[in-house]
């Protein structure tokens, strides 16, 4: 089983702003998206076959990015548990009663080591469905003949659907084709709303010069964003913890939690408070059949050669790792945030790269 097939590859970036990621992965020519397909290809390859490593191809294939990316998170935990020198078993059956089975028992020396879970802290579905609606409208504008501004486009709402590409185009051409680039530069910038249900897209535009009039190969919407709202940077790691903490009730090894970070919340302060809201404190006692949370960053496949992942132990674990079982940076958590804990059998950083 291969997970990119054989074809010549022709499509540049930009590519559409509607692609998935796998699409972009799998389609572009650019020599970064083709360095990041030989060494997913190859973590793919070093999956044990069975029906984990089926449903690893379903999902990394799909056109759902979220779907994708738990997927390429998955591939990415193995690898490092390979290169770290464990070797790994991928949803290996419990011996406590329970059904539902971790991704991953990591084993060194024929001894069972730890368990690893990997999760995401993903964005809601609706924020990656407003991602997907922005995206197929600027697709579609770009295909109009408004060229002699560009625009931004800020939505905003509760609920995203997605609208008549047609009917939007012909009304944004229409408002465009009435604007005068002369006064537009010399006065506020004309703006035109579309509002559909419960949401509405504000557009913005600002004339460009002369010399680029009617160009071919431009943006129709330069930027495009959703309206400022509240955030609170650690959420993220705290649901995902509350939802895999006692997945499996209390196991008779260390049971590790692997959160790829995507909620804006990948800063060591984010992860410290996130980490001791989840855990009750530095010296809390929460979610105790967690031992420790590794903690990554992976936004797509093009960012794996510049991770490193930290560790940080939970403060009173039902069963502790040792220190010198895991040798990548590892923390304690202090409410000062986070505290480096030595290792002198620590390896250097460990870049899931290929030699180029």
């Amino acid at each position: 089983m291969k997970l990119f097939a054989d074809f010549e590859r022709t499509r540049q970036i930009p590519m559409p702003r509607a692609s998935t990621q796998f699409e972009s992965l799998n389609e572009c020519a650019d020599p970064d998206f083709a360095y990041a397909r030989s060494f997913v290809g190859e973590w793919f390859e070093h999956f044990p076959d069975s029906a984990a490593k089926s449903d690893v191809h379903a999902r990394i294939t799909s056109k759902d990015d979220d779907q994708h990316q738990t997927a390429l998170f998955e591939l990415y935990i193995h690898e490092l548990l390979l290169r770290c020198g464990f070797t790994v078993v991928a949803h290996p059956p419990l011996k406590n009663g329970v059904r539902k089975r971790p991704d991953f028992l990591a084993s060194r020396d024929n001894t069972p080591t730890l368990y690893v879970e990997a999760t995401t802290t993903t964005e809601s579905k609706k924020h990656s469905a407003e991602e997907r609606v922005l995206g197929a409208i600027c697709d579609a504008l770009d295909k109009t003949a408004c060229r002699n501004f560009i625009l931004s486009a800020t939505y905003s709402g509760e609920q995203v659907s997605m609208p008549k590409l047609g009917v939007l185009c012909r009304k944004v051409e229409e408002w465009v084709s009435g604007l005068d680039p002369s006064q537009a530069a010399s006065g506020e910038k004309p703006t035109l709303t579309w509002e559909e249900d419960s949401w509405s897209i504000q557009f913005r535009a600002t004339p460009i010069s002369e010399d680029l009039h009617g160009a071919a190969g431009l943006s129709v919407v330069g930027l495009a964003s959703r309206a400022a709202r509240f955030i609170v940077p650690e959420e993220g790691i705290l649901q995902s913890l509350r939802e895999k903490a006692d997945s499996y009730g209390a196991l008779h090894l260390p049971f590790v939690v692997a959160i790829n970070m995507l909620d804006r919340c990948r800063r060591e302060v984010d992860i410290a408070k996130g980490l001791l809201r989840a855990w009750g404190g530095e010296d809390g006692r929460r979610y105790p059949n967690t031992s420790a949370a590794l903690m990554a960053w992976l936004p797509n496949a093009i960012a794996a050669p510049r991770v490193t992942p930290i560790l940080v132990h939970h403060p009173h674990p039902t069963y502790s790792l040792l220190v010198q079982d895991w040798p990548l940076p590892q923390y304690r958590l202090t409410k000062a945030g986070l505290i480096p804990i030595a290792n002198p059998d620590a390896a250097a950083p460990v870049l899931l790269q290929l030699d180029r």
